[in-house]
């Protein structure tokens, strides 16, 4: 409240308690003089009031010209501050931003050239690493795929210990079982020797009248005895041939006989498919069976003749090797190559022979008996004379001597892997060579 009303109200305040029976002297004799002297009072009032009411209006007014002379300068002075202010903001926030740029421009210039040649040396470093991470890890791979090989080739051949040991040891020399005998697992004369693509040793067991089968590691798995389709009376068998899903096993139907003998196809099982018959010279040579997969034929060697025949059993043709005086030719083991030429084995050495007959190579050693042909065409012999396994180029260069101490050696065929299977006359046994002792 201001100043002027609080005075007004203070003045009425004291008029009013200077007359506390106002209203009843207006009733009472001296009404009419008080009512006269309160007539005046309330006039002089109303005048003080208007006055108040025109000094407040000149107040509020002369308030009302300074506020807007206060706006005025406001709007004078605050626009040049504002516009000062605005133009010092903008000042500084251009300089803020300059600085701000140049210290980015200096600062952050090395920071983000630092933070650069760091990526890149990171990225160089990542890059040597990726090199000699790749180069390590192709490595690993090769070995990995070294290693897989191995232990592929470990895993099918060397599943089982074998008299405490595993094919494909590098410390382990051979493995050898059997033994003389009619139980399962042994021999009585084990004269021929086959071995599939799915790595089963097949064995004629002669004077038991059955072949028996073995896995590469040894251990036995199965036998069947010998006998001619629809017939039940057992054969000797004397040698083994083998392809894709069959054998091919001849046969004699006594120990010793001439005349008639057999050739009789087989499943794995044992169950006998087909048969055709031989003819054999001689009662005391064994007969040998070879199959030249180049040329679809089954080859049968007896005394000092090959015969050849069809699939079917019909015969295809033969030739004789040729004899020198003084000398003695016995056909003694069998096989043929990738090109279908035939390699024969009598007591003279071991001789090749074309598909036709024509002899390209001869190869002079003592009482060779079985023969075979590894995958690079290499020649291996049973040496019987000097008890032990010889190997030759195919030009019948001798190479090295795979095993010396296999007591008169007899059959022999290659398996999958690398893997060779010799079988002992003598002792009536099995040995397998690990593929590394036929490296050079």
């Amino acid at each position: 409240m201001k100043p002027l009303h609080v005075l007004c109200l203070m003045l009425i305040l004291s008029t009013v308690a200077g007359y506390p029976n106002l209203s009843w002297e207006r009733n009472g004799p001296k009404g009419g003089e008080y009512r006269a002297k309160g007539k005046a009072i309330e006039e002089a009032d109303e005048q003080v009031t208007e006055e108040e009411v025109d000094d407040e209006d000149k107040e509020e007014a002369s308030d009302g010209e300074e506020e807007k002379d206060d706006y005025e300068e406001f709007d004078d002075e605050d626009e040049v501050e504002l516009l000062e202010r605005s133009e010092g903001e903008e000042d500084v926030e251009q300089g803020d931003e300059e600085e701000d740029y140049e210290e980015f421009d200096d600062e952050d210039k090395v920071e983000l050239l630092e933070r650069s040649e760091e990526d890149e040396d990171v990225e160089e470093e990542d890059y040597e690493e990726f090199d000699e991470d790749e180069v390590e890890r192709s490595d690993e791979v090769g070995n990995v795929e070294e290693d897989d090989e191995e232990e592929d080739y470990e895993e099918l051949y060397d599943e089982d210990e074998v008299e405490g040991t595993k094919i494909g040891d590098r410390k382990l020399e051979k493995i050898t079982f059997g033994g003389e005998g009619t139980e399962p697992g042994k021999f009585r004369g084990n004269y021929g020797v086959a071995v599939s693509a799915d790595s089963e040793v097949f064995v004629a067991d002669y004077l038991n009248k059955r072949v028996q089968v073995f896995s590469m590691n040894g251990t036995y798995l199965r036998l069947f005895p010998t006998v001619l389709p629809g017939e039940n009376r057992l054969m000797y068998p004397c040698s083994i041939g083998q392809e894709p899903g069959y054998l091919w096993i001849v046969v004699r139907r006594d120990v010793y006989s001439r005349g008639v003998g057999h050739v009789v196809q087989y499943s794995k099982n044992g169950q006998p498919m087909k048969k055709f018959d031989v003819h054999f010279i001689s009662d005391s040579s064994s007969p040998v069976i070879t199959i030249d997969a180049r040329h679809d034929k089954v080859i049968v060697g007896e005394g000092d003749t090959i015969m050849m025949f069809h699939p079917n059993g019909s015969f295809c043709r033969r030739f004789k090797l040729p004899k020198t005086p003084g000398t003695w030719v016995e056909i003694r083991g069998a096989a043929t190559d990738r090109e279908g030429n035939i390699l024969l084995t009598d007591y003279a050495g071991v001789k090749v022979y074309s598909h036709s007959g024509v002899k390209i190579l001869e190869i002079g050693i003592r009482f060779p008996l079985g023969v075979c042909v590894d995958s690079l065409g290499r020649i291996i012999v049973a040496n019987r004379d000097d008890n032990r396994v010889d190997m030759f180029t195919r030009r019948g260069e001798f190479i090295r001597t795979i095993g010396a101490d296999i007591e008169e050696p007899w059959a022999i065929a290659m398996g999958p892997g690398g893997l060779l299977v010799v079988t002992s006359k003598l002792s009536n046994t099995v040995t397998i060579f690990p593929r590394h002792m036929l490296s050079f």
